[in-house]
């Protein structure tokens, strides 16, 4: 039940932190997808896809591996902030240097270069600064990686915000976002130092970390090319618009990712001590935990859908089309957050292996798909393509679920039926009524049935109400 308890607790500030920082964010995009148009912004997203494929090479899965093995072992902190710290950054260099000749033997243009330029340099800190969270999250003091990340977003923002006040091109905003992530690099190793971690030598080597992290690095460098083939699929297969009108579908797909991502954040390092203390208290929490965010992210799902028109809107009239890919893209949400979950819970268990596997062939799936729909549907089949993709992801990670024997089914049906329910409701108003009212009304009547509907069918047992009243009497006390 601790462990739960300090599950619950440690999302909780994450969920925090990140409908702040997510919120800022998406307030800025909306602006720039504004300012930028459907070509700049096409463009705008274009570089930062194709500097991502090259730089999560200097990732190396080592993030993963460092909450793993310092959850287990504190006091090797500082000599993991050393060792991945020095590996990284020549990594990075590597890969940036890299991504610039790739980029000029296909022909992009100089300035477009410059810019994926400005992009892989920001990633550079952003992966910096990403050492130094994982860290926090290692010891799981995840209120000093909430802090750290608010004080960057506002500094990210407060300077995009100028720069598009000040009329400045697309280069320009480029450079200013990378002047915020040296901030964030800055703040964030203040904060390690100020709790008595610092580089430290020790026996760690570089070698040995790469081929510990392989496993990690695998999946990292397949699950960056996953998420990133139809963007830069459809800018070499399309116009920048249509880059532009799926690239802001994604980026509210993203957001409405705030919860799942708070909760894999906050139950990797509880999982990994929990693997070789306790097997039942961890299928105990991973099974909770499946439930907790299933329940959250069913109505953030259908809601998506009755609303996208609404949010396509808020990037103006030139993304009129982002509504029909953020509609589809409202499907992936669930699978997408169980196969987060599910990911976390083998990695925690020793499968990286395994999931490594999954990714590749689910990004090979992927591929093919995105293809063969972009070519035919443009933006709406890359959205389509992330369905197939997501779907085979979700059943070669159910295969590794089913090996290890983690509870999964009892958890699942009433959020999914609940949610199914939901869907059916708002459709049947659509068809009724819909001409008579609105799509806010339609998703706020949606709602309330399913929250009835959870109640009703009894999806918080005792032990949940046991378990958020520990929670709320932990939070009194202190």
């Amino acid at each position: 039940m601790g462990s739960v308890s300090r599950l619950l607790k440690n999302t909780s500030v994450l969920i925090a932190s990140n409908i702040i920082t997510k919120g800022l964010s998406a307030l800025f995009i909306i602006y720039l997808a504004r300012y930028l148009e459907d070509f700049g912004f096409g463009q705008y997203n274009f570089a930062l896809a194709f500097a991502s494929v090259f730089i999560i090479f200097s990732d190396m899965g080592l993030d993963a591996l460092t909450i793993k093995n310092v959850a287990r072992k504190p006091e090797e902190a500082g000599q993991y902030l050393e060792t991945v710290g020095i590996f990284r950054l020549g990594l990075s260099l590597i890969m940036i240097a890299m991504a610039l000749l790739v980029g000029y033997l296909m022909g992009l243009s100089n300035y477009l270069l410059m810019v994926i330029l400005a992009a892989g340099m920001t990633y550079l800190f952003d992966k910096m600064s990403g050492l130094f969270y994982a860290l926090f999250r290692a010891k799981e003091r995840m209120e000093l990686e909430a802090g750290t990340q608010i004080v960057w977003k506002i500094v990210q923002i407060g300077l995009g915000f100028a720069a598009i006040y000040m009329g400045f091109s697309l280069m320009s905003i480029m450079l200013v976002l990378l002047v915020s992530s040296v901030v964030k690099t800055i703040v964030g190793f203040s904060v390690l130092l100020a709790i008595g971690v610092r580089p430290e030598r020790g026996q760690l080597k570089q070698k040995t970390l790469a081929i510990k992290a392989a496993p990690f690095a695998a999946y990292e460098i397949g699950n960056a090319l996953y998420l990133n083939l139809a963007v830069i699929m459809l800018f070499f297969l399309t116009a920048p618009e249509d880059t532009g009108w799926f690239s802001a579908a994604f980026r509210i797909f993203l957001f409405a990712m705030l919860i799942p991502s708070a909760f894999d954040a906050a139950i990797y390092p509880l999982f990994s001590r929990l693997h070789d203390k306790s097997r039942s208290d961890m299928k105990f929490a991973y099974g909770k935990s499946i439930k907790y965010t299933l329940v959250a992210v069913m109505p953030v799902a259908v809601m998506l859908a009755i609303l996208s028109t609404e949010f396509a809107g808020l990037f103006g009239p030139d993304f009129e089309n982002t509504s029909q890919a953020l509609f589809v893209m409202a499907g992936v949400l669930p699978l997408f957050t169980l196969n987060n979950l599910m990911k976390t819970a083998l990695w925690s268990g020793d499968y990286q292996k395994r999931i490594a596997y999954n990714i590749w062939i689910s990004a090979g799936v992927l591929a093919i798909a995105a293809y063969v729909l972009v070519m035919r549907e443009g933006y709406v089949g890359a959205a389509m393509a992330l369905i197939i993709g997501e779907t085979a992801f979700f059943i070669l990670n159910y295969g590794g679920i089913r090996r290890k024997k983690y509870p999964m089914g009892k958890y699942l049906w009433k959020p999914v039926v609940a949610g199914l329910a939901m869907a059916g409701i708002a459709l049947l108003m659509y068809w009724t009524i819909g001409d008579q009212v609105t799509n806010l009304y339609i998703a706020i009547v949606s709602a309330i049935a399913y929250a009835l509907l959870v109640l009703g069918m009894g999806v918080f047992t005792k032990s949940d109400r046991q378990l958020f009243k520990e929670v709320l009497s932990r939070d009194k006390s202190q």
